[in-house]
């Protein structure tokens, strides 16, 4: 029989709940402990709050002494975190400029179309091809530099005006390829580089 990883008693393989029979056998705990449905298992594995321990915490970066609540569960959610949120997130984002700066000065440290460089905010990555994209390198959070250079060399440094502008163009392509084939026109390879098309635009069926 199983044991309830909670209460560590024994509960049966299987029961009749509604009428239909259920299988118990990979439950972690009993029904008394986590009633069938409630999928309360996430609160169940941590770990229980010793009324005894101090309900405040000093976070080592910026000296404060702060509510439990104050600090961040660790991924695993065995404990809390050893910095209080601010210092948490303030790490996050300094992580996150460091990880920026080092990816725009390995894509050359400049936009490729014109040349822009006077703002690391105003450069962005752009994948050459999207459909091998496999990592947002914009919401890279927990990665290193070295993860992220299989990513990198997918990718072309665009500052902000020339990436909109290209992604555009690529989107006027698509567009009107996609009206040339619902008119039943042979597609153009030139016709996406309007901006519009024109009023008088009509092109000989197939």
């Amino acid at each position: 029989m199983p044991i309830c990883q909670k209460c560590s008693e024994n509960f049966p393989n299987t029961i009749t709940i509604d009428g239909r029979r259920r299988n118990l056998q990979r439950r972690s705990f009993c029904l008394q402990c986590s009633p069938f449905g409630q999928h309360n298992t996430k609160d169940l594995c941590r770990p229980p709050v010793d009324p005894q321990r101090l309900e405040y915490f000093i976070c080592p970066n910026c000296r404060q002494t702060l509510q439990r609540s104050e600090f961040y569960w660790r991924r695993d959610e065995a404990a809390r975190n050893t910095y209080c949120k601010a210092c948490a997130n303030k790490q996050t984002v300094e992580r996150q400029q460091r990880l920026k700066k080092q990816a725009v000065v390995y894509k050359g440290g400049r936009c490729r179309n014109c040349g822009y460089d006077r703002y690391i905010g105003s450069l962005e990555f752009h994948h050459i091809d999207n459909k091998s994209k496999e990592l947002d390198i914009s919401h890279s959070r927990h990665t290193n530099f070295e993860k992220l250079k299989p990513e990198l060399d997918k990718c072309i440094l665009l500052c902000a005006n020339c990436h909109r502008t290209r992604r555009s163009m690529l989107g006027l392509r698509v567009c009107f390829r996609n009206l040339e084939r619902e008119k039943g026109i042979e597609p153009s390879s030139g016709a996406w580089k309007a901006l519009a098309l024109p009023l008088s635009y009509s092109r000989t069926k197939c």
